[in-house]
């Protein structure tokens, strides 16, 4: 009987117990227990900043190519790689120009048989020469002589037979000189003729050279090569891409500007470039020109940047550019304090030792981390920005001093 009693004793007030942790089981934890989290917290601040007007646009290259060939043949090499470094006249591409040799060497031996032509044609013309000069002479004498005899005549001191010998004499001499004028014109003729096909042979020459010169492909402009589109073997062909080249010291950020801004940027004005391949290295680059016309779906114009040499630069890189247009008074928190809760974007705040979620309205991003607040906090107003992304409305904070 005594033991009965005494299980009962020990039974109950752990029947007990077990109720009790069953009835707190069901209920909400307030947080009390929980040990609070010690978090950093700042001011939000009304202080001056640079006004910035961002434009983010595209890398262009104010000097660029696309190299093609003027003939047609098979490339025999390809002397550079993409992104190599190359100096205006290195040669690029070869091409087989075999059959352009064939010409050039046709034209060459039609000029040497024109030559050769030439200097027989002039060794006949010469003899020709000579021979009308003989001529000449001989109906000089003719003509003397018959003169003579006919003054003779009408003094009837010479007989009918020697005068008629004495004009029969003129008169061949006159047939002679005739004959050689022609033989010396026709061979002038064929002179001209000769020389004729040797210009035309040395016309052929110069254009097979030209040809054999488009052979050989090289820089137009010191630059880059940005893309090889040719390997060797393959057939090229007049008007087909081969390679492209750039030029890397003439690089420029174009950027779309809204037209409220267009009377703010001047030529020459300096500008502050980022580009997210070289991980937001600050350039100074400065506008060189504007374009008048502005789109009009977008309410935006061009401005072109001029960007210095900087390794690693090329064309279709995104970049943004940053103008400044004086300093301005904004409520600024640092973008760390920053959270989002789905579509809401807000910041903690400190309210009776806990954590209070305030929505907000951003602006712009700021310099230094910073970022813009346009609604939903006041200057002097203090927030968390300590992991704010670990904190929950109503969690237990305590504020490191």
């Amino acid at each position: 009987m005594k033991f009965k009693k005494l299980m009962l004793l020990v039974i109950i007030p752990v029947m007990l117990a077990g109720c009790s942790a069953n009835e707190n089981a069901g209920k909400p934890d307030t947080g009390e227990a929980r040990e609070a989290m010690k978090v950093k917290t700042t001011l939000v601040e009304l202080a001056k900043t640079p006004d910035v007007y961002r434009a983010v646009g595209t890398v262009t290259s104010g000097k660029s190519s696309v190299i093609s060939p003027r003939v047609m043949g098979n490339v025999e090499d390809v002397l550079v790689a993409e992104g190599q470094q190359v100096e205006k006249g290195r040669l690029l591409v070869v091409i087989d120009a075999r059959e352009i040799e064939s010409r050039v060497r046709q034209a060459e031996a039609g000029i040497e048989e024109a030559r050769q032509g030439i200097e027989e044609i002039d060794e006949g013309i010469a003899a020709a020469e000579a021979g009308l000069e003989s001529a000449r002479a001989g109906l000089e004498l003719a003509k003397k002589t018959f003169d003579r005899y006919e003054n003779l005549k009408e003094k009837n001191s010479v007989s009918k037979q020697e005068y008629d010998q004495a004009l029969a004499k003129k008169k061949m001499a006159e047939s002679g000189v005739e004959g050689a004028e022609k033989s010396l014109g026709a061979l002038q003729a064929k002179r001209k003729q000769i020389e004729s096909r040797m210009v035309q042979a040395g016309e052929s020459k110069k254009q097979a050279e030209l040809m054999r010169s488009y052979s050989k492909i090289t820089a137009p402009f010191d630059g880059v090569i940005t893309r090889k589109m040719v390997e060797p073997g393959q057939l090229a062909s007049p008007g087909t891409p081969l390679l492209s080249i750039e030029d890397y010291e003439d690089y420029r950020l174009e950027v779309q500007v809204d037209e409220s801004f267009v009377q703010k940027v001047v030529i020459g004005t300096e500008v502050d470039v980022t580009l997210d391949a070289l991980k937001g290295e600050i350039i100074k680059g400065r506008v060189v020109e504007t374009v008048p016309t502005v789109d009009s779906a977008s309410r935006k114009f061009v401005v072109k940047i001029s960007l210095p040499y900087v390794e690693g630069i090329r064309s279709g890189m995104y970049g943004q550019a940053r103008c400044h247009r004086g300093d301005i008074e904004v409520l600024r928190i640092p973008a760390a304090a920053v959270v989002a809760r789905g579509q809401l974007t807000g910041v903690y705040s400190v309210k009776d030792g806990a954590a209070s979620f305030r929505l907000i309205k951003t602006g712009r991003e700021l310099d230094g981390g910073m970022i813009e607040v346009l609604s939903g906090l006041s200057a002097g107003e203090e927030i968390i920005v300590t992991e704010p992304h670990l904190i929950e409305d109503g969690m237990r904070v305590e504020v490191e001093k």
